[in-house]
């Protein structure tokens, strides 16, 4: 049933919502929609066809977590998606439910590409998740272990 949520195959999903448009604002079986899918697996032009169709950019996960397009997409580090959800309107500042916003997650992984696009759209460098770690604070944990380079805490202690 929920299959579909599952391809990335977009002549497959043009024919599945050419039968039925409402799958637009259907959850799949753990719980998200489908530009979420999209988002977190990095199909841009998935994403960009379901915007254009109506998808709903803030849409939020029906899970514990309350995760967004945005933070998944950034978490992943889909620099290409993470920017053409800002263009579409993803909100920002929208945090989860462990308070995680999208510069967090990025943080977390070490994406720095995502990391400058979202300070560039204004995230909040200060923001903390509900264990009052920022992401600079996740940024230089990764530096210690050797799995970033300086420029990357220069680009969020500037900021």
């Amino acid at each position: 049933m929920n299959d579909w949520f599952e391809t990335s195959d977009l002549s497959q999903m043009r024919v599945l919502f050419a039968l039925n448009p409402s799958l637009i604002h259907s959850i799949s079986h753990d719980k998200e929609t489908a530009i979420m899918k999209a988002s977190e697996s990095g199909h841009l032009e998935t994403v960009l066809f379901l915007l254009e169709n109506g998808a709903n950019v803030n849409d939020v996960d029906g899970t514990t977590v309350k995760q967004s397009s945005l933070i998944l997409a950034s978490h992943q580090g889909h620099f290409d998606v993470v920017r053409t959800l800002l263009n579409a309107g993803a909100d920002i500042h929208y945090r989860n439910d462990f308070g995680e916003t999208a510069l967090i997650t990025a943080a977390q992984e070490g994406n720095v590409h995502v990391l400058d696009l979202l300070i560039q759209w204004g995230a909040d460098v200060n923001a903390t998740n509900h264990d009052g770690i920022n992401a600079l604070t996740l940024v230089m944990t990764l530096f210690r272990e050797g799995h970033l380079k300086k420029e990357l805490i220069d680009l969020l202690s500037l900021s």
